[in-house]
């Protein structure tokens, strides 16, 4: 398993994380991008007592209610990211549009509208996508870390595999003498989500940086 999986089947045995967040591996590019953590919240919205934030979070838990007025349904969704745990209310209309990603467990990318109301942060999701398909669509340079040469060919097919797009790829190869190999692949790439997770259980895989 690599990491992410290791937590997920973690969170799915007790209920919470044990060695560590999932989107600590996420941590400085989530920052590169400008994703608001919740310990930052409070902060923007010193500034503006009403702001539209993008924030990431592990979806801890669903429920789902039926409006008394209207009849909709509305949910509240409650995510942890590294920092904290927070409430998010959903309309009607994004309920039903992102219905089958809402799962516990799964990572999300989430554009709220936040605000300060009787001292109490209040969120309004407006958007919601998954977290790997929406980082893969920012993603502009990828450096991978390997152990050895032995995975260099697997991972250059692996990711011409994947077509042209706009990440310039470059690999850092660590021989066995200390010294390390740095390669840059030509042109630029195509690298979806589930590619940056094969090229993780890649053998001599040591670490990836993204931005």
């Amino acid at each position: 398993w690599d990491n992410l999986e290791t937590l997920r089947y973690e969170f799915d045995a007790v209920g919470f994380y044990l060695s560590a967040h999932p989107l600590d591996s996420r941590e400085d590019q989530l920052n590169k991008l400008g994703i608001t953590s919740t310990v930052d919240v409070p902060k923007a919205l010193s500034r503006k007592p009403s702001n539209r934030l993008s924030m990431a979070g592990i979806l801890i838990r669903k429920q789902e209610r039926v409006s008394a007025k209207s009849g909709n349904k509305f949910a509240f969704l409650q995510l942890s990211d590294s920092t904290g745990v927070y409430e998010v209310m959903i309309f009607s209309d994004t309920l039903a549009r992102c219905r089958e990603i809402l799962v516990p467990g799964t990572a999300l990318m989430v554009d709220v509208d936040a605000e300060m109301r009787d001292e109490e942060i209040r969120y309004s999701g407006q958007r919601i996508q998954p977290l790997d398909e929406a980082l893969a669509g920012k993603l502009r340079n990828l450096t991978i870390h390997i152990d050895a040469t032995e995975p260099v060919q697997k991972i250059h097919d692996a990711i011409k595999g994947g077509g042209q797009g706009l990440v310039q790829v470059t690999l850092h190869a660590y021989m066995p003498n200390g010294e390390v190999a740095e390669i840059d692949l030509k042109g630029k790439h195509n690298i979806p989500p589930e590619l940056l997770s094969d090229l993780q259980k890649t053998a001599g895989f040591l670490k990836m940086q993204e931005s």
